[in-house]
């Protein structure tokens, strides 16, 4: 779809798109990867084995292992975030027939992030592997919209993704308090928590005005937006 509305020349729409893009995967993924962050060492332990509770996500990657694994996953959710836009950035220079511009994002980025592992990683282990791989990926989301941006004029949900943030905060203050009070089995405890928070969540982004009934009208436009 990207691909037929750029042959069109309806930059338009495919701005209209990506607006909505921005807007609707990071408040997607935000509540999961919030999740992650405050629930690391049941992620570690219960989901991925006991063998992974004092490792991350990033062991697989870097084939340590440290006694600081939940620390990293931690920092790691942050990076989450980052990857869905970069993806959706991607996907669109694909989709409009400059994949190119993607490999100019790649390459600084990759650099950039075995520049902070050489220093990061001796002193801090997984740690400071998964720190670095968030700035990486940040800084690919820096790059990939200033390409986009050169092929599709459009301007960024500052609003929106302020508005992401307070829902975002709401949910954790929500799961922290949760967490902290509720006296259950841990997986009930974990689960009343997320899909309590979760709700939350999506009463205050109606309230806040991000979720608007208008958008799901365009819910197809954006499946075929990622679709090259």
């Amino acid at each position: 779809m990207v691909s037929e509305l750029w042959a069109k020349g309806n930059k338009k729409r495919l701005a209209q798109g990506l607006r909505l893009l921005y807007k609707y995967s990071p408040f997607i993924v935000v509540p999961g990867a919030l999740t992650l962050f405050v629930y690391p060492d049941f992620v570690l332990k219960y989901l991925f084995g006991t063998s992974y509770a004092s490792g991350s996500l990033a062991l697989v990657v870097f084939g340590y292992t440290f006694a600081s694994g939940p620390l990293a996953l931690q920092i790691i959710s942050i990076g989450i975030i980052m990857s869905t836009l970069y993806l959706v950035n991607s996907s669109v220079l694909g989709g409009i027939g400059v994949p190119i511009e993607n490999t100019k994002v790649l390459i600084p980025a990759a650099v950039f992030n075995f520049i902070l592992n050489l220093f990061l990683i001796p002193k801090f282990g997984i740690v400071g592997a998964a720190f670095s791989t968030t700035l990486s990926y940040i800084l690919m989301v820096v790059l990939s919209i200033i390409k986009v941006k050169r092929f599709i004029s459009f301007s960024l949900p500052w609003s929106d993704w302020l508005k992401i943030i307070t829902c975002g905060a709401i949910f954790l203050l929500t799961i922290l308090f949760l967490n902290r009070w509720l006296v259950l089995n841990l997986y009930l405890k974990v689960a009343l928590s997320v899909i309590a928070s979760g709700v939350v969540y999506l009463l205050s982004a109606i309230l806040l005005g991000l979720v608007k009934l208008e958008d799901l009208t365009q819910f197809p436009l954006l499946k075929s937006l990622l679709k090259r």
